[in-house]
């Protein structure tokens, strides 16, 4: 739905048309995490789907916001509305939810944001028809599991790579080929479900891309001239989640949290921010070069890894696997006491010693004398356990607080996952074939803040946060609950413009943490 405000509605005051009308301000941790409701909402709780407003409440709503923030064109397309403003209000004045859509704020005449949720390209095939214990299983707004995710990959697609989940589509990832055969695949694989109305896209390739090895410089514009860049040791003698840290090289992360196994304490990190002082110690152990190893090895697999990394060959030969795999088993699993070293402000605070699985989430050794305080700079609330992916639904919402953006608020959206026939590996981060591992699986979420997708350097700034559950979809206040549903990831988009902004982002699910018998550690960690 467009509706143009230029004219008629714009207004003294608000316009309403009865009392019960007057829109209420839900803010559980301030205005850019709040909700602005009003006595309807794009989203119909009893059919579970968006819908259009009336006539009546869309003058409503129209009313107020023209009025309020001077608004002038609003796009809705759920779960976003597009707000385009003749002053953008701050983004202290911002609400993150508007009629239960997550709010868009642009200034009129600011380009609309290129993804609103929709990747891939549409097939010109026949429908399929999903088994019939299978249709009920996929449904718009739902997010589906990873079992019913394998079965359509199976279905549809059964080289598929990645198979994704967001809002009412499936999104396969199929084996990069060259633009024309994939053209030519389009014309004859599925376009949809004859028993479901879930839509059904294809990517040509990996649609989540790497963004690893930056040097990161915040850039205070995009953040009105602040950038939390305190030295938190030295001002007060430990550093808690959401406080910058850095590797050797001067990749700038986020801090994650605390986690306790048995006699173990880690805190968590943005892995890939180390993996250049991987590769060196690598070049060192093997011998082997230094640019092939950086860029996954000659011979790796083509498509792997929770990122998706690209290299330019087929699988590896067994030889090499088996080689690369002991690499891995002894690089990992092992503790190193200076190779990758974790900084926070010009203090060293630990040592990254292994990788959970292939995800980005790294696990770093405090030191002695160095305390890690595992409570939220902005956050009013305690990390207190790992929350399972199986357990987050279609519009949970989250919070995340990070040195680059301060306190941002998150809707989830969907899922990506690794399909069953994808058995990822990676010269440095290749798992043991003979062990279960728990699938690679992606958490997506959707944010209002478009502007901070501008600059690689605020969006890789903020990997590693950790996503506290703020409340369900049924708008259920869980935040003192202290549940972490993953941690941030910024990779790229395949095909998407970071100048125009960007609205969906990704984190790293803890299933795998689960899995490897880690818990949420204390208050005080050392």
């Amino acid at each position: 739905m467009v509706a143009d405000m230029s004219e008629p509605m714009r207004a003294e005051t608000p316009v309403f048309r009865n009392a019960g009308s007057i829109p209420s301000l839900e803010a559980i941790s301030g205005i850019k995490t709040a909700a602005l409701n009003f006595g309807f909402s794009y989203w119909d709780k009893e059919s579970n789907e968006y819908v259009q407003l009336n006539e009546q409440n869309e003058a409503i709503l129209l009313d107020y916001l023209a009025d309020t923030y001077s608004a002038t064109y609003i796009i809705e397309s759920g779960p976003f509305l597009i707000i385009q403003c003749e002053v953008v209000p701050m983004p202290e004045e911002r609400p993150f939810l508007v009629a239960d859509c997550v709010a868009i704020w642009l200034h009129q005449d600011d380009p609309l944001p290129n993804d609103l949720g929709f990747y891939g390209e549409f097939s010109m095939g026949k429908t399929v028809a999903l088994p019939a214990d299978l249709a009920p299983l996929l449904q718009p707004f739902t997010i589906p599991s990873d079992e019913t995710l394998d079965a359509v990959a199976k279905l549809v697609f059964p080289e598929a790579l990645y198979i994704s989940y967001i809002t009412c589509c499936v999104i396969l990832e199929l084996p990069k080929t060259d633009h024309e055969t994939f053209v030519t695949r389009l014309e004859t694989l599925p376009r949809g479900f004859t028993n479901s109305s879930v839509s059904l896209n294809y990517v040509n390739g990996i649609l989540v891309l790497p963004s690893h090895r930056r040097i990161i410089t915040p850039n205070p514009r995009l953040l009105n001239g602040l950038s939390d860049e305190t030295d938190y040791i030295e001002e007060t003698g430990c550093f808690s989640p959401g406080a910058m840290i850095s590797s050797e090289t001067g990749g700038q992360v986020t801090a994650g949290i605390a986690l306790t196994r048995k006699d173990e304490m880690r805190f968590t990190v943005a892995y890939h921010a180390w993996e250049s002082e991987a590769v060196d110690e690598a070049v060192e152990e093997t011998g082997q070069d230094k640019k092939e190893l950086a860029a996954g090895g000659s011979d790796v697999v083509k498509e792997t890894g929770s990122f998706g990394i690209e290299t330019e060959t087929g699988r590896s030969n067994e030889e090499t696997k088996a080689k690369n795999l002991g690499f891995q088993e002894k690089r990992h699993n092992s503790v190193t006491n200076s190779l990758m070293p974790v900084f926070q402000g010009k203090n060293k605070v630990g040592n990254v010693v292994s990788r959970v699985g292939l995800s980005d989430i790294g696990l770093a050794q405090v030191d002695d004398g160095v305390i890690f305080s595992n409570t939220f700079l902005d956050i009013e609330a305690k990390p207190r356990r790992l929350l399972a992916s199986k357990d987050i639904r279609y519009r949970d919402r989250f919070l995340v607080d990070s040195f680059v953006t301060g306190l941002q608020s998150l809707l989830c959206l969907g899922v990506r996952k690794t399909t069953k026939r994808n058995a990822p590996f990676k010269t440095f981060s290749a798992p043991d074939l003979s062990r279960s591992y728990v699938s690679v699986r992606q958490g997506i979420f959707a944010t209002n803040a478009a502007e901070i997708m501008g600059s690689p350097k605020i969006r890789d700034g903020i990997c590693g946060s950790a996503l506290v559950r703020l409340s369900t979809g049924t708008n259920q206040d869980v935040l003192a609950q202290g549940e972490i549903g993953g941690f941030m990831v910024w990779p790229n988009i395949r095909d998407s413009n970071d100048d125009q902004g960007r609205l969906m982002c990704f984190c790293e699910a803890t299933d795998q943490l689960i899995a490897e018998g880690w818990e949420v550690a204390g208050l005080n960690s050392t």
